[in-house]
């Protein structure tokens, strides 16, 4: 009979200790799965500011391009205004004033 009661006891015990166990193992899995979650909440975060960077790198891009061609216009422009007032120098040197 008492061996009876002491494996009932050792049962109980391991039983016990099983529940502990388990319940150890439901904490971590429910801690794991909310670490995934932030993981991918913080990784969907990142995509969303990588294509923003990204967009904002190609209007960088486009308003570079653009100013580089207005910046070679306005050099021509001067170029040309150079010409101009050379040619009008040159006039006016055939005046004498006297």
């Amino acid at each position: 009979m008492e061996a009876g009661t002491q494996q009932v006891v050792t049962g109980t015990k391991l039983v016990d200790e099983t529940r502990k166990s388990l319940n150890q193992i439901t904490a971590a899995s429910v801690q794991i799965t909310e670490l995934v979650e932030a993981i991918t909440k913080a990784a969907l975060e990142q995509s969303d500011a990588s294509q923003s960077v990204t967009q904002t790198m190609t209007e960088v891009a486009t308003i570079s391009s653009k100013t580089s061609a207005e910046a070679a216009q306005v050099s021509d422009s001067f170029k040309q205004l150079l010409e101009v007032a050379q040619t009008l120098q040159e006039s006016v040197r055939q005046f004498k004033v006297q």
